[in-house]
């Protein structure tokens, strides 16, 4: 069993948003975390993402757009999404409120 306490969660400032790293466990095997998405944020900035692990997200308050190769979503409060590894895409919010998301990465 393994708690973090609102203090000891590791945030990361960027221009446009907040990541906040509450949990990475079993050698970078699980993480969970949120990100605030200010308005008219894009992640990442240019292009598309990729990354190694599969990804779960809910979104806890706001909208967010979430762009694939082939084609682009329109997610807000309620919804979940699932990003497979290796799936190219990227992230805008296109509002003037941010957008909170809860991630969950699980690196098999």
């Amino acid at each position: 069993m393994k708690i973090v306490k609102k203090e000891n969660v590791i945030e990361k400032k960027f221009n446009k948003y907040l990541i906040k790293t509450g949990l990475n466990i079993k050698k970078n095997k699980i993480e969970t975390g949120t990100v605030i998405f200010k308005s008219n944020s894009r992640i990442p900035r240019e292009g598309f993402g990729v990354h190694n692990f599969d990804e779960i997200s809910y979104i806890i308050e706001g909208k967010i757009n979430v762009h694939f190769q082939e084609e682009s979503f329109e997610v807000e409060k309620g919804d979940y999404i699932y990003i497979p590894k290796r799936e190219k895409h990227y992230s805008s919010n296109v509002l003037r409120e941010d957008c909170i998301v809860l991630y969950i990465k699980v690196n098999n």
